[in-house]
């Protein structure tokens, strides 16, 4: 007999049913009344060419159109990220992909939409390109991808001939001496849009990352496959598709190098979390001239080689440090497994020492150290403590001696 499944789950299976079934559906009734997706896209559901729907402008549009299902079962079918809102990504992902991989290749190689137009597709200044002509020009550019498909997402009348305002779907930059105040102000609208989708997809990169990482910090070592610390764009877009992530990364890449220094770092994903590992880092170069010191003399002191949650929480309370000890670990963590070793640490960036080395200086205790300062106090300022103290240590006036305080950093540089 079949295993009995829980109401929980049987409900889970019958949503995603549901779901399934709403969008074939749907993609069904939009194939019948436009021919391709993408022209549904274009022609019926983005009616003001802003690029995405919210779910009362999605509503809206499929009452519009005619089209009866259920509309919450069909958003959260076609909005399985939770965004909150849908793109033509969400309705044909092998055509916003296509159109996007387009786009980059016209970017690529000519600096705006007119001057692709002018010089490759209506080279006989008829103002119209027809399928034969656009297929052969693609070949002629040496573009690798299927051309006759492109056409016919951009053909959205399906009238087998392509003006220029049919590549407005691409967001190519436009002659402002080509533009009418109405067309330039929509260019202007269309940066915009370009800006606040490249912050979305970022979000929703970051939120692809924390599912499948756990972390940004742990991400990032993903993204950084050879340590040094910068990802370009080539780089990076390979790391970005060998993760699975789905979406446009030039705009993904816009957001993260907003300097346009032309490489991003963990600076540019979480600077939350960097800020997090500088100042652990530099609270333990405030105590030890090593990572290995470090480790052996609060870290690991039973030296079983690695440091759990528990013993790391109380190294960190040893050590003063004050923000989250436990998001600390998470990002040291970089294999998830609820340990961190020393050489996953060794991200900090602290210099390293021989194991002799660090075994001798992690052996000394906390009242041999006050013995070793007491010796150089005594020789350099006299045999009283109150006089070394006040002569050696302290930095203010003669009246706030007695209450002066000194932190470890001012310590360790005396």
């Amino acid at each position: 007999a079949a295993p009995a499944i829980s109401v929980r789950e049987r409900g889970r299976q019958e949503e995603a049913t549901a779901r399934r079934e709403a969008l074939e559906d749907f993609h069904a009734f939009l194939t019948r009344k436009f021919r391709t997706l993408v022209a549904a896209w274009r022609q019926g559901l983005d009616a003001d060419a802003d690029g995405r729907l919210r779910f009362p402008e999605f509503c809206n549009a499929c009452k519009r159109l005619g089209y009866r299902g259920k509309l919450k079962t069909l958003w959260r079918a076609l909005d399985t990220s939770s965004v909150g809102y849908l793109t033509l990504r969400h309705i044909d992902k092998v055509a916003d992909a296509g159109l996007d991989d387009f786009r980059s290749f016209l970017e690529d190689n000519f600096r705006t939409l007119d001057d692709a137009w002018e010089r490759v597709f209506d080279t006989d200044k008829s103002g119209r390109c027809n399928e034969s002509r656009f297929v052969t020009s693609c070949k002629e550019l040496k573009y690798h991808g299927n051309a006759l498909r492109v056409f016919k997402w951009l053909d959205v009348s399906g009238r087998r001939d392509l003006y220029i305002d049919d590549f407005d779907i691409l967001g190519l930059r436009r002659r402002s001496e080509t533009l009418n105040p109405s067309a330039e102000q929509r260019v202007l609208e269309r940066q915009a849009k370009d800006r606040a989708e490249a912050e979305a997809m970022l979000g929703r990169f970051k939120l692809f990352l924390n599912q499948k990482f756990g972390n940004l910090v742990r991400a990032w070592r993903h993204l950084d496959s050879d340590g040094n610390g910068r990802v370009q764009f080539t780089d990076f877009c390979q790391s970005c598709r060998h993760m699975g992530f789905q979406g446009n990364l030039k705009a993904l890449w816009l957001s993260l190098d907003s300097s346009d220094k032309g490489e991003v770092c963990l600076d540019n994903l979480d600077p939350d979390a960097v800020t997090c590992l500088l100042d652990f880092t530099r609270l333990l170069r405030v105590y030890f001239d090593d990572l290995d010191s470090c480790w052996l003399a609060v870290l690991d002191p039973d030296a079983s080689g690695r440091c759990s949650l528990e013993e790391f929480e109380r190294a960190c309370r040893t050590l003063g440090y004050i923000r989250d000890a436990k998001q600390l670990h998470r990002y040291l963590d970089i294999h998830n497994t609820g340990v961190v070793t020393i050489d996953e640490m060794e991200v900090l960036g602290l210099p390293r020492a021989s194991q002799e080395e660090a075994q001798a200086r992690a052996k000394v205790q906390p009242g041999e150290a006050r013995e070793e300062l007491d010796r150089i106090l005594q020789a350099n300022f006299g045999p009283s403590a109150v006089q070394g103290w006040r002569k050696g240590l302290c930095l203010g006036p003669l009246a706030q001696q007695w209450t002066e305080e000194m932190s470890a950093e001012e310590c360790y540089t005396w």
